[in-house]
């Protein structure tokens, strides 16, 4: 089983959240105009099961920072 999703480039958050998990990118390529005005390009990344499964195993031993570090623009949860 595969995650897989595609973003532009220049959300940084996105990217973030992607790489905290241990997403990688599997291809990039040229997005719409509005992409290209920007000098954006459309990146698609996949997350496997086994990465997901092994990667919250370490993220409780091996990860320096929490999740709401790698997205430090959204807002609070309430408690």
């Amino acid at each position: 089983m595969t995650i897989i999703g595609d973003t532009a480039s220049g959300n940084k958050r996105i990217a973030k959240l992607a790489n905290w998990f241990g997403a990688e990118i599997t291809a990039e390529r040229p997005g719409p105009d509005w992409m290209v005005e920007r000098g954006w390009t459309e990146i698609d990344w996949s997350l496997h099961r086994h990465v997901w499964e092994q990667g919250t195993a370490q993220a409780q031993t091996e990860r320096t920072e929490p999740i709401h570090h790698a997205l430090p623009d959204l807002p609070a949860l309430p408690k």
